[in-house]
């Protein structure tokens, strides 16, 4: 599993739009919300760094983001326990 902080920057008329769209995607978690910065702190997590990938673009591509940074990705080696 593989998995991505990002800092999303919204224009502020769609903040609450955008947060919307967010907690509707699968694989994406939001931590933290700035209401006074317009920014969000999301985890993404994909089975392949492709998947990943694609949700990266997906909210790119949301109606008033204005960007997305990288924070921190890493990739779980982990089995998981029984």
């Amino acid at each position: 599993m593989y998995y991505s902080g990002l800092v999303v920057t919204c224009l502020t008329p769609h903040f609450d739009d955008i947060i919307t769209t967010l907690e509707g995607m699968p694989g994406v978690e939001i931590h933290q919300k700035d209401v006074e910065t317009c920014r969000l702190v999301v985890v993404i997590e994909g089975e392949t760094i492709d998947s990943e990938t694609q949700t990266f673009k997906a909210i790119s591509a949301i109606k008033g983001v204005a960007d997305v940074s990288l924070v921190v990705h890493r990739e779980d080696t982990d089995p998981p326990s029984n």
